[in-house]
């Protein structure tokens, strides 16, 4: 009688090939993909990417916080995730906090976040370190932060209230993009003081004191615009959605999004029309 073999296989143990560049070609596809854009950024970016051995497990054993974050950052920049890498680095942080500066953390949420990488869970560990030292960082850093609790809909109410409380403080040193983020990341987590408000709406206002209802807009002026497509309706929707109703701000905004009406996406008109 013929013998029937078991339809279950044993696992065979592999090991663990590093990914290198000059290997490649031989990569899983994930890892190829990833390895491709690296070759092809290296160029670009011999600083960063020449300073380290060229395979993931090298950018995994990081522990600098200005390493992880130059790393995280780079992966943003060629659009690139590697799962397995950034929870190694997640863990490396979380497990050494006492190193890491807020203006630090903001980096790696803003990266992560635009990877998709970025989760609730960390959002609420890096809490102390926010709470410690976001009195020392400078608007873009607050923004990126609230941003990050935002972004995860996190509510941690010491880390939202130290960091309203310095963008309040310094809400006057905000540029236009880094305000509008702000003001976006207060709508989403619906949570913003009247008088938070009132100061973020008049900081908007003051970027060009020369607007006047009504006044055309020059299109053929050589100016470069104030504001960008997408900040524009982040604004729209952060002030309409924590119930500014001065039709002043509406005009302001109609006013400034015309010189870059065909940067707006689909998206973007919608929420600037619903706003």
């Amino acid at each position: 009688p013929q013998t029937k073999t078991s339809r279950w296989k044993v696992p065979v143990a592999r090991r663990a090939t590093p990914l290198k560049m000059h290997n490649h070609t031989q990569l899983r596809p994930q890892h190829r993909g990833i390895t491709s854009a690296v070759l092809d950024h290296r160029e670009l970016d011999t600083g960063f990417w020449g300073k380290l051995e060229p395979d993931i497990r090298s950018f995994a054993q990081l522990t600098e916080p200005e390493d992880i974050a130059d790393c995280v950052e780079k992966f943003a920049l060629i659009h690139r995730k590697h799962v397995a890498m950034f929870q190694r680095l997640k863990n490396t942080i979380i497990g050494d906090l006492d190193r890491w500066h807020a203006r630090d953390l903001a980096r790696v949420c803003k990266a992560w976040a635009q990877l998709g990488f970025l989760r609730e869970d960390f959002c609420v560990a890096i809490t102390g370190r926010v709470v410690a030292t976001a009195p020392e960082c400078e608007p873009p850093a607050l923004s990126r932060l609230l941003d990050a609790y935002a972004s995860t809909r996190c509510f941690v109410s010491s880390s939202v209230n130290v960091l309203g409380e310095e963008i309040k403080a310094k809400v006057s040193e905000f540029g236009p993009s880094d305000l509008c983020l702000a003001a976006s990341a207060f709508a989403r987590l619906n949570h913003c003081k009247p008088d938070v408000l009132e100061l973020l709406v008049s900081r908007f206002l003051q970027y060009d004191p020369t607007y006047e209802p009504g006044k055309a807009y020059d299109l053929q002026s050589e100016a470069r615009p104030l504001f960008a497509a997408h900040d524009l309706t982040l604004a729209a929707y952060a002030f309409g959605k924590l119930g500014c109703r001065d039709p002043h701000v509406y005009g302001f905004i109609a006013h400034h999004a015309q010189p870059v009406i065909r940067d707006f996406t689909a998206k973007d008109l919608q929420m600037l029309v619903t706003a």
